[in-house]
């Protein structure tokens, strides 16, 4: 589908970005203050649920750095917890994948990929740093794509945890792209069931 013109996203701009980084950060701190802490991940499956998004800035027909590729979605990640430390596992989401390279273009992807995750804590700040690395299910593709993320934890209760992450995403296209790796700011926010 093409489409004349150029296509302006407002609210995803530089200023953008840092009042998200700021919201996070306040809630991290007002969590912490409130003493809502992680309980420990223990021994045993674990499972994900995330709502992610990533953006790729580019100038184009102006000073102005404007959004040619984003990437949102929903992902389900299950696997096992061998310490209060270590996690490994895989998961499955759905993104929405939009492009504006030269023309407008959306469309639907399913990342699939192995996840390696390691908590700890920085005094009472229970952190995590997670590692993706998958590819992406649709029609005529063979990217792949790495995706490492730190964050902060804070517990719901005994088995509930609420994510707050923020990492790099790299994509690795396939020749049908302009460009053959993507460097995307990404922010994540999930549940963790223990």
């Amino acid at each position: 589908m093409k489409m004349s013109g150029i296509i302006k996203y407002p609210i995803f701009n530089h200023s953008f970005i840092l009042k998200a980084g700021s919201i996070i950060c306040f809630l991290c701190v007002i969590l912490n203050i409130t003493d809502i802490s992680a309980n420990e991940p223990s021994k045993g499956y674990r499972w994900f649920v995330d709502l992610s998004s990533e953006a790729l800035f580019k100038k184009k027909y102006s000073n102005d750095r404007d959004i040619v590729y984003s990437n949102s979605g929903i992902t389900t990640t299950l696997g096992y917890q061998f310490n209060r430390n270590f996690f490994l596992g895989g998961g499955i989401g759905i993104d929405v994948v939009t492009s504006n390279y030269d023309w407008f273009s959306l469309g639907l992807s399913l990342p699939v990929y192995a996840s390696g995750r390691a908590d700890w804590r920085l005094g009472k700040v229970p952190l995590f740093a997670d590692l993706r690395v998958g590819t992406f299910l649709k029609a005529n593709s063979n990217n792949l794509f790495i995706n490492p993320s730190i964050g902060y934890h804070c517990s719901w209760g005994r088995k509930v945890s609420l994510n707050i992450g923020v990492g790099l995403s790299v994509h690795f296209a396939n020749k049908t792209y302009r460009e053959h790796g993507k460097l995307m700011p990404s922010v994540k926010i999930g549940i963790d069931f223990n």
